[in-house]
């Protein structure tokens, strides 16, 4: 999948797809580890206004991520130096998908805020808020 496909495009692609084959984690997931890359052109343009106008990313040690979708974003970030602690909080449902497309990544995955760690380096929601 070309990385300047919209991610409504990279959306559909994934339902298609679990629709048609189910969600055989073992053999059928390899579209998400193709659907997550470090060259998604947001998420690069993200990261490279925050360190233009804040720092480098390598300097925060942990981010807070609301809504990390399939993790396309913890992946750009990871890929650009970052060695901290990465915390999703999402749905369950959405976490399975993370966990396997950011295996070998230090992410911590909550579901409530009463998991949430208590301070963060940077907070970010960047989908998640326009989709509520």
């Amino acid at each position: 999948m070309e990385s300047t496909e919209t991610w409504s495009e990279k959306r559909k692609q994934i339902a298609e797809h679990i629709e048609r084959h189910g969600v055989d984690r073992h053999r059928e997931w390899g579209i998400v580890r193709q659907l997550v890359n470090t060259d998604y052109k947001p998420h690069k343009a993200f990261l490279r206004f925050y360190e233009e106008h804040i720092g480098p990313i390598s300097a925060v040690d942990s981010i807070v991520e609301a809504g990390p979708g399939i993790g396309t974003l913890a992946s750009v970030i990871y890929a650009s130096g970052f060695k901290g602690k990465y915390t999703s909080f999402d749905f369950p449902e959405m976490q399975t998908i993370q966990q396997y497309a950011l295996g070998g990544y230090d992410v911590e995955y909550v579901n409530t805020v009463d998991e949430l760690p208590k301070a963060a380096g940077l907070f970010i929601a960047s989908f998640s808020v326009e989709e509520m």
